[in-house]
């Protein structure tokens, strides 16, 4: 689509790095141009109201990271300017103590879809931090979730030297 001028990654983030209770998007084309996207999910997970909000990172005109709790659950949306960049974003916003799904949606051009996102999910806690690649106009969506005993035996659990 031409005139999205960011990637859907991007586009995704923006739900949580831009506040309306009215959420202002939900899917980021015409309804006809859906093909079963798995990034959708997250449009159907994220929330229009706040309990708490962080602002985790940022630099004014290069990037920000945000994230905001809805219950337990957070949503962190990271977005960059035209240039590509690599961020760390500490999880310390996350409650200490408990392990979470991290279920992330990125930019990779590998991805066999028209949009081009990849999700991938790990376990985390607070003491991590999660190493992001962003794209120029990219970024990157994740929903933490507190996890379940079955949660942990089906999911990896993030390296600390990962890049995403």
């Amino acid at each position: 689509n031409n005139r999205i001028k960011t990637t859907h990654a991007h586009q995704l983030a923006m739900s949580v790095v831009y506040y309306s209770p009215l959420q202002f998007l939900y899917w980021y084309d015409q309804p006809t141009a859906y093909n079963g996207e798995p990034e959708i999910e997250f449009f159907d997970k994220v929330k229009t109201v706040w309990d708490d909000t962080k602002v985790i990172d940022g630099e004014i005109g290069e990037y920000v990271t945000i994230a905001r709790r809805s219950f337990k659950d957070w949503f962190l949306g990271s977005i960059g300017n035209n240039d590509a960049r690599n961020i760390t974003i500490p999880l310390s916003f996350l409650e200490q103590g408990t392990k979470y799904i991290a279920s992330l949606y990125t930019d990779d051009d590998k991805v066999p879809t028209k949009t081009r996102v990849k999700v991938t999910h790990y376990i985390v806690d607070s003491s991590l931090s999660l190493n992001l690649q962003l794209k120029p106009s990219g970024g990157a969506a994740i929903h933490f979730t507190p996890a379940s005993k079955d949660d942990l035996k089906k999911y990896k659990t993030y390296r600390k030297t990962q890049i995403l």
